[in-house]
């Protein structure tokens, strides 16, 4: 198939310029920036200094100028700011990857960068904290390595060089960047820079189109290079595919076609082309051919295929896909397209003025969509965490760890440690979906504390670095916010800590029984109780007479009075009292005594 070339003004101005490289002195100010659309020498200047306008500072722009990396887990954008800049503007022709590298090798110098999207308010939205970089660099090595996107070129020296290269970036057609060098020492330094991505660059912001020629029947192809926003619908008949800068039309007739475009720096262009259209008695149109596409078995929704199609040597592969998906290769690899049951694929294939096309419906089984019900994913360590899955039939977990119940539809697991965990979904017809769970621990501690009861009479804990509040019968006790806490009555006692991860864990209970006792006499009064343990009777012998019997529970309740006796002999019933540790306190003419037992 023949492609005119349509060229406008503008573009014999983007062609003519595009072949003109000459070293030159680039603008230090970016409200005067040129483009920059060849490799070519930069001359920085000792004395370039940041112009006339200080465009950004290093503490005043953290949005401009971050700190942090924008693309990569290098140093961040210009620490120092501004300094001895040199600003460049790169404009995009065709889609690809933008990469450039500068003194490659050679670099005696730290040539600091940061590189920001283009567009008329680029400048101002630097001067005012508003617009963030794209990509930046504050070099890891000042010497021999050279700096840029995209691999580092074998020409630098040492493991160092990685810190000063970013990632390559994908670019289209009509993107432009603003890039400001900084000649961080300030010495006069001639620099090459070197682009070597497979996107072109233009000189200036561009616009054309590329018509086509066909035969009567078929399909032609027309092409929108440069610009944005481009808007076909002064037109009818069309197909549209990646993002408007392609466009399918089938015309009976000769037909002129018109498309506008945002051009940078230049607001709306128009241009227009034709497709010439062939009589299908014309002798360039009477050869034909026939191509088959191997159809691929039926699939689950959202895998990665591989369509095949007959070799054809010389023919020009162009596939169509749902949702206006477009691939130029003979194998047409489906990932990460939404397909559906039914959906087609078109194939035209073209040499010259010889087109042929085919078609294939495609199967296309449908896969399970997992939705996951966490109650967070943050947690402290050992605590128990529920998840609830739904959408598949049923799943697989993978790994096990902590995992203390397993269903059908989720798991609880009890956790000490994060974990990743892999969820996936089944359906019956074979397709799965596959869910990462990932599940947060705290460091930094978060088990429950365990309280000990010194021979002093001191409960106390071992767990350190948290902040303390004891509590008694289940109510904080004011100002017992330490370590240790000396009981002043008897009691059930916690102790809740808090750690440094905001982890909040409280002990089990401590009953405390013996705060006030003395199970001797604190007369010449005394008696004996027995049996000790009891589960019926509690019996009570003196030599003296006593008149009062009461008996507490653990926490310090009286639970059982009885006055007004004069007997030297007593007996009990305690069967109905519930297990556990008793005070039986006693008083006669000669004093008083109190005793433990315990109610089995």
């Amino acid at each position: 198939m023949k492609h005119p070339f349509v060229k406008t003004p503008l573009l014999i101005l983007f062609i003519l310029l595009n072949n003109i490289v000459n070293a030159q002195n680039y603008p230090s100010d970016c409200i005067t920036t040129v483009a920059i659309c060849n490799n070519d020498t930069l001359n920085f200047q000792q004395s370039s200094g940041q112009g006339n306008v200080i465009d950004f500072t290093a503490s005043s722009h953290n949005i401009s100028n971050p700190s942090t990396n924008p693309a990569s887990t290098n140093s961040g954008c210009l620490f120092s700011g501004e300094i001895n800049s040199t600003w460049l503007l790169i404009y995009v022709a065709s889609n690809g990857t933008l990469e450039f590298n500068m003194a490659a090798g050679t670099q005696t110098n730290c040539l600091d960068w940061i590189m920001w999207p283009y567009n008329i308010n680029t400048c101002s939205g630097i001067f005012n904290n508003t617009l963030a970089p794209i990509r930046c660099n504050w070099n890891a090595a000042c010497s021999g390595c050279g700096t840029g996107i995209g691999p580092v070129p074998s020409t630098a020296v040492g493991n160092a060089c990685y810190g000063n290269y970013e990632p390559t970036l994908n670019v289209n057609s009509g993107d432009a960047f603003l890039l400001c060098i900084s000649n961080f020492i300030g010495q006069s330094l001639s620099v090459p820079i070197n682009f070597t991505g497979t996107a072109q660059l233009a000189c200036s912001a561009t616009f054309y189109l590329i018509g086509d020629t066909i035969c009567e029947g078929q399909t032609a192809i027309i092409k929108a290079i440069g610009g944005s926003s481009h808007d076909w619908s002064a037109n009818s008949g069309i197909s549209l595919m990646n993002n408007n800068t392609l466009a399918w039309v089938s015309p009976t007739a000769t037909t002129q076609y018109i498309v506008s475009a945002n051009v940078l720096n230049a607001g709306i262009v128009y241009d227009t082309t034709t497709v010439v259209v062939l009589p299908a008695s014309d002798p360039q149109c009477q050869s034909s051919c026939t191509i088959n596409i191997n159809p691929p078995s039926p699939i689950c929704e959202g895998s990665i295929i591989n369509v095949t199609a007959d070799t054809l040597n010389g023919f020009n592969y162009n596939w169509i896909a749902p949702n206006g998906h477009y691939q130029n290769n003979q194998n047409f690899i489906l990932s990460s397209i939404p397909l559906w049951n039914d959906s087609v694929l078109i194939l035209i294939v073209d040499s010259g003025l010889i087109q042929c096309s085919d078609t294939i419906t495609l199967s296309v089984l449908p896969k399970p969509y997992i939705t996951i019900t966490p109650p967070t994913d943050t947690i402290c360590v050992g605590d128990t965490v529920h998840f609830t899955f739904s959408g598949a039939n049923w799943y697989t977990i993978s790994p096990s760890n902590g995992i203390i119940n397993y269903q059908m539809n989720g798991f609880s697991a009890v956790l000490y440690f994060s974990e990743t965990y892999q969820i996936y979904g089944n359906m019956p017809n074979g397709c799965f979906d596959m869910k990462y769970l990932p599940v947060y621990v705290k460091p930094g501690g978060g088990l429950a504390p365990n309280i000990t009861y010194s021979s002093n009479n001191v409960l106390t804990t071992n767990v350190t670095m948290v902040q303390y509040q004891w509590s008694l019968n289940g109510n904080p006790i004011p100002g017992a916010t330490g370590q240790s806490y000396t009981p002043l009555q008897n009691g059930s006692y916690t102790l809740t800590v808090t750690y440094q991860n905001g982890c909040i864990r409280t002990s089990p209970p401590f009953i405390v029984t013996n705060v006030g006792i003395n199970e001797t006499s604190n007369s010449s009064f005394n008696c004996t109780i027995f049996p000790n343990p009891t589960n019926t009777f509690l019996n009570i012998h003196s030599n003296d007479n006593f008149s009062d019997i009461k008996i507490y529970d653990f926490i310090g309740k009286c639970i059982y009075h009885e006055g007004g006796i004069n007997t030297s002999d007593k007996q009990i019933n305690v069967e109905t009292l519930k297990s556990g540790i008793y005070i039986l306190s006693i008083v006669s003419e000669k004093g008083s005594t109190q005793h433990k037992f315990v109610k089995e």
